[in-house]
């Protein structure tokens, strides 16, 4: 197991009670209450295992959650933006996403998650999928301040505004909001039927609440970027702040106003550790009390290093099983021959043998088969990588399926070059105007990233890449060829 690469101990001052009402020496003792905390998982179920150095995935959150839980007094909780990583979602995909969304949701509760808080990009297929999405799994999602239309026009929360989890004697009260300044009447596919209050006066009104029963008071915060401290301002009352909806590596927490802030992590790449150590003191008198007398926070990377948790693994599975049975991947159109078409390598081949030779010895020859290896070549995520002319559209479905002809079936040629029949129909050894029937001659580095981006293939160096395993060797940067 990895260590955890940040050890912050904050002594609060303005919570310290006199020393009869502390407890142990720091680090001596256990924590009254872990939290771990989570955000922005944005589809990322888990790593693909493309390349070295990818990070995330739910199988490694709920190892490492599981192996270092504090028994009774652990609190799981995520900041929302769960199955999108944006509103441009493509609605044809509409029930692989579905599938997917509930294989999250399935993965996510098997980390022991307490609660979640709804984000914007959730409701990016609109607010019926993440109901159904999330509809009997078991799993708490929040919501304060969104309500969705109904059929006699009234508006009404789909998810309850807060909970409370009793922890070994310790009342932890949760609630969460999402923002209401996110431009939601720019995306009316996603938030025709959505309605989202005041999320300052959402937040104060559950907070309210929460402290009459509660010794500790959190608040989810699916919030844009902004200061912690005008964030904590706007938001008061909250003994901890969990905020979602964020880009930012924060490895320090910082206090404002009495209130411990934290951001989440992008795609699930890290989880954070937050110990606390109450001031029990009004406790046994019946008085509920919300002070902190010290706290450590840990920033975990998901790494390699962490070995997969069984059980979610299993949820993988099955998810894997699923796409299968239903078909979900349906490909392109071939139209071999066709100026329209894809030329296949062994056409290209015939006046590109070096390059053909060279393209052989890539793993893009072999891109398909590694989806074989590991069952996800019904994936539409995995191939739309790992094939050519690969398509989810059902409306690009004419002719062969692409993918599954064995001409086309790895990253060819026209993965990155464009499709050649027009090309090979022209009988033209040039290339006019760096196009031809849809062909460039170059591939920038823009091309390569549409599949080598940073969650993918993390040590991505576009020459370096193009030198060492791509099709035109010795490469050069400005023709690449």
């Amino acid at each position: 197991m990895r260590y955890p690469v940040s050890l912050i101990v904050v002594a609060l001052a303005f919570f310290l009670l006199p020393a009869c009402a502390s407890r142990a020496v720091a680090g001596k003792d256990t924590p009254d209450l872990t939290v771990f905390f989570t955000s922005d998982t944005r589809g990322m179920l888990r790593r693909c295992g493309c390349s070295e150095g990818q990070m995330g995935g739910v199988s490694a959150r709920a190892s490492y959650i599981k192996q270092n839980m504090n028994p009774g007094r652990t609190l799981v909780l995520d900041g929302g933006d769960t199955f999108f990583d944006g509103l441009d979602v493509d609605g044809v995909k509409r029930d692989f996403y579905l599938l997917k969304a509930v294989t999250i949701t399935d993965a996510i509760k098997a980390t022991g998650c307490d609660a979640i808080n709804a984000g914007d990009f959730d409701l990016a297929l609109g607010p019926e999928f993440l109901e159904k999405a999330v509809e009997g799994r078991g799993l708490s999602f929040l919501s304060a301040n969104l309500s969705v239309r109904q059929e006699d026009d009234n508006f009404v929360n789909p998810f309850p505004g807060r909970i409370v989890r009793d922890l070994d004697g310790v009342r932890a009260g949760i609630a969460g909001v999402v923002d209401d300044r996110f431009p939601y009447g720019s995306f009316p596919d996603a938030f025709g039927k959505v309605a989202v209050s005041s999320q300052t006066d959402a937040a104060a009104r559950e907070i309210k609440k929460l402290a009459e029963y509660s010794d500790i008071v959190i608040l989810l915060a699916h919030e844009s970027i902004e200061p912690v401290e005008e964030l904590a301002k706007r938001l008061p009352g909250a003994d901890i702040i969990l905020q979602g909806h964020t880009n930012e590596h924060m490895e320090t927490p910082i206090v404002a106003g009495g209130t411990i802030v934290l951001k989440g992590y992008t795609m699930g790449k890290y989880v954070g550790r937050l110990d606390l150590w109450l001031n029990k003191s009004g406790i046994a008198s019946g008085a509920p009390s919300k002070k902190i007398s010290r706290y450590e926070y840990n920033v975990i990377p998901l790494d390699e290093s962490i070995v997969p948790d069984m059980e979610v693994e299993g949820i993988i599975s099955g998810f894997r099983s699923k796409l299968k049975e239903k078909a979900l991947a349906p490909g392109g159109s071939y139209l071999p021959g066709s100026p329209e078409g894809y030329a296949g390598p062994d056409v290209c081949r015939g006046c590109h043998p070096a390059q053909y030779e060279n393209w052989s010895k890539t793993g893009h020859f072999r891109a398909y088969s590694t989806l074989v290896l590991t069952s996800d070549q019904y994936d539409p995520e995995c191939l739309s990588c790992h094939t050519t002319g690969y398509s989810y559209s059902a409306a690009d479905a004419g002719g062969k399926v692409a993918y599954r002809h064995d001409g086309i079936r790895d990253v060819t040629c026209e993965a990155c070059h464009g499709k050649g029949g027009g090309h090979v129909a022209s009988h033209d050894g040039g290339v006019k105007g760096n196009t031809d029937g849809g062909m460039v001659r170059t591939v920038d580095e823009d091309t390569c990233l549409r599949c080598h981006d940073e969650a993918n293939s993390p040590y991505f160096s576009y020459l370096e890449f193009l030198e060492k395993g791509g099709a035109h060797r010795p490469a050069s940067p400005v023709t690449g060829r």
